[in-house]
């Protein structure tokens, strides 16, 4: 199923678990996770998009992030072309709000879009209207994120 999956999209196979995963390759290897996670999360969706096919042509295979990741932590390899593709706007974006809070932010997929994880000790409400106030041109949404 994950091979007739994967002639589809390179994105498909993960949907196939229904659980959090760990996609590696071009996501086609997908590794289910144990652990449940219950996170708040804000969206922030700039006013651009970036073209899929164009942000894998310009992925450097030879220099990706997650191949020397010995602590696991969350990469999206995707990222550094699609900050090139995008004139560093996505890196921008995340330069903005990195002081916000003590979460963290990452590129879903092949972009646009930033996941802004929020610590279980932050005040959602505030930091949610700090990046509004200072992101007036991206659209910005309160969600949570939940695994079993």
């Amino acid at each position: 199923l994950m091979d007739i999956a994967f002639k589809f999209g390179a994105d498909i196979p993960f949907f196939i678990y229904k659980k959090q995963s760990k996609v590696l390759g071009f996501g086609e290897k997908v590794k289910k996770l144990n652990e449940s996670i219950e996170k708040n999360i804000i969206l922030i969706v700039p006013n651009f998009s970036l073209n899929t096919k164009e942000v894998f042509q310009n992925l450097d295979i030879n220099n990706l992030k997650s191949k020397n990741n010995k602590d696991d932590c969350i990469i999206n390899d995707l990222e550094d072309s699609a900050n090139k593709i995008s004139k560093y706007k996505i890196k921008g974006i995340k330069d903005i709000i990195k002081d916000i809070g003590s979460g963290y932010a990452l590129m879903s997929g092949s972009g646009s879009t930033i996941i802004y994880y929020i610590e279980d000790t932050e005040n959602i409400t505030e930091v949610y209207n700090i990046i509004k106030e200072r992101l007036p041109d991206c659209k910005i949404m309160l969600s949570k994120m939940k695994t079993n």
